[in-house]
């Protein structure tokens, strides 16, 4: 384990774009102590350190990557993109979720962690039952044949009883499908495995990080004006 002082010699050669998406992923206290003295260091404290972060995260959100990976989930594109402006996704829900990031950005973190609590204690969207925690879970499915091999990874948003039925389905997708290429036969092993222990997995206590995306993004399309809906 890293000590501040260390984490700041590390970080000390980065410039500040990248140090502030750097610190955007989940960071220890002593990763996040450390960029903050070197953005102090650097001029940028209090608000005028949120206004650079804000407006470095909007323009990450916005730019473009010369790859063939969807500009906000980073999945592919290869079998058809859909394209706004100079970014490009791989459906119409990422870039609706891309615009709501952007939109997102800015939003006080306590505001967002409320609405996620409420998010958690609510119907659930898939079963409409209530009483049981809303979280946002992660499935995985292997389809393969010969020469293709394909290898899905998404969050599933709803209760717990619809979630295992989500990996039930998901089980026996894979059970049956994707065993039928060589990547597969070495790979669906690993996607069997995690969708069984994710179905003996115990929710955090505490909203997951997807979930305060999700409510992040819930927050952004409230903001918006009658006739700019934008679907999730």
């Amino acid at each position: 384990m890293y000590t501040k002082e260390e984490f700041k010699q590390r970080f000390r050669g980065m410039d500040t774009e990248e140090l502030i998406l750097n610190a955007s992923r989940p960071l220890i206290d002593e990763a996040m102590a450390a960029t903050s003295e070197i953005l102090a260091e650097r001029g940028l404290t209090g608000e005028a350190a949120r206004e650079k972060a804000d407006d470095v995260m909007r323009a990450h959100l916005q730019g473009s990557g010369a790859t063939r990976q969807c500009d906000y989930c980073g999945g592919t594109t290869a079998l058809g993109a859909v394209v706004t402006d100079s970014q490009k996704f791989c459906s119409e829900r990422c870039r609706n979720h891309s615009q709501l990031a952007v939109l997102a950005v800015g939003l006080e973190p306590n505001e967002i962690a409320e609405h996620a609590k409420v998010i958690r204690r609510g119907p659930c969207p898939k079963c409409k039952r209530q009483g049981e925690v809303i979280e946002v879970r992660p499935v995985q499915r292997m389809v393969s044949a010969l020469v293709i091999c394909l290898h899905e990874r998404y969050e599933f948003f709803g209760c717990r009883r619809c979630y295992e039925k989500e990996l039930r389905s998901s089980l026996l997708i894979s059970g049956l499908m994707g065993w039928w290429s060589l990547k597969g036969l070495f790979r669906n092993p690993g996607v069997l495995w995690r969708n069984v222990d994710a179905m003996g997995s115990r929710d955090p206590i505490e909203p997951s990080p997807a979930l305060l995306k999700c409510a992040s993004l819930d927050l952004a399309r409230r903001s918006l004006a009658p006739g700019q809906a934008v679907a999730v």
